[in-house]
């Protein structure tokens, strides 16, 4: 008897940046974990970003939310991109950090999230049915 083991499914989608193209090939169960950790620093920074009024006196504190902003959303990238595909997106934009997230980040949310967040719960799903309460396979 043969027992078929089988890969969890990847995102595959490609960057326009011009007239470069951008292959993503990412799989989605390597990167659950790292995603989410990182995702919720990203998203943290943004909240901080957004709550300093723009006419802040404090212009130092400005510009530390804003670094935080971008170093969070960089390492992101990293991950999700590496860091070459990362240096062509920022070298797209001009290292202008804004415009980049706002190009990027739809991406991120109805493409990324939605895969790594249905892929966790089908994990949950077939552990639970295989292995949870009421069935007879045990670890």
């Amino acid at each position: 008897m043969a027992y078929e083991l089988k890969r969890s499914p990847k995102i595959c989608e490609e960057l326009i940046l011009g007239d470069k193209k951008i292959k993503v090939e990412i799989s989605v169960n390597a990167i659950a974990q790292e995603f989410y950790k990182k995702y919720s620093v990203l998203t943290a920074a943004e909240k901080k970003f957004n709550s300093i009024p723009s006419s802040s006196e404090d212009a130092q504190m400005l510009a530390e939310a804003m670094e935080e902003y971008k170093k969070a959303a960089i390492e992101l990238l990293h991950l999700l991109f590496g860091a070459k595909s990362t240096g062509q997106i920022l070298e797209f934009y001009e290292e202008n950090f804004m415009e980049m997230l706002i190009g990027i980040i739809p991406f991120i949310t109805e493409a990324i999230v939605p895969a790594i967040s249905k892929n966790i719960s089908d994990i949950k799903s077939k552990l639970k049915k295989e292995y949870g309460s009421g069935s007879k396979k045990s670890w």
